[in-house]
């Protein structure tokens, strides 16, 4: 999911339907900072100097990590979709451009699409997703 979260975001000003949306803005900032800052750690890993306890402890930390990733995949999915990047990428559908993006099948992304645009529906499976209980796959 990576590819997903790895788009170029304009942080300066960010739309919804051609509104700027200010309180949106930190929160994309904070996500970029996220991203940069987990780019130095694993450009710094050396599993080879770690005691092997702490790269169990690190495991775990990054399996978590990549479930919240995936949930706020899930999350943005539907609503980045209606942005309509997808295409002014020459995709042929928002599920062709997840797939390409993201590395995954496009039934894959199709599912991940489904699945986003079925949450608003689902408050305790919404929670379950914020939390990072549940597994993209």
């Amino acid at each position: 999911m990576v590819g997903v979260l790895g788009s170029v975001i304009e942080a300066e000003t960010v739309e919804t339907e051609g509104m700027v949306d200010a309180t949106s803005a930190p929160r994309v900032l904070d996500v970029i900072d996220v991203e940069e800052s987990l780019r130095r750690v694993v450009r710094g890993l050396d599993p080879a100097v770690l005691a092997p306890s702490d790269a169990a402890r690190l495991l775990d930390r990054f399996v978590a990590v990549g479930k919240l990733a995936g949930a706020a995949a899930i999350m943005l999915a539907a609503r980045a979709a209606e942005a309509g990047e997808w295409q002014r990428r020459g995709a042929p559908s928002p599920a062709h451009d997840l797939a390409r993006r993201a590395g995954t099948t496009v039934a894959a992304a199709r599912d991940l699409l489904d699945t986003s645009a079925r949450l608003s529906s689902l408050d305790a499976t919404t929670e379950a997703v914020r939390h990072g209980d549940l597994s993209p796959e």
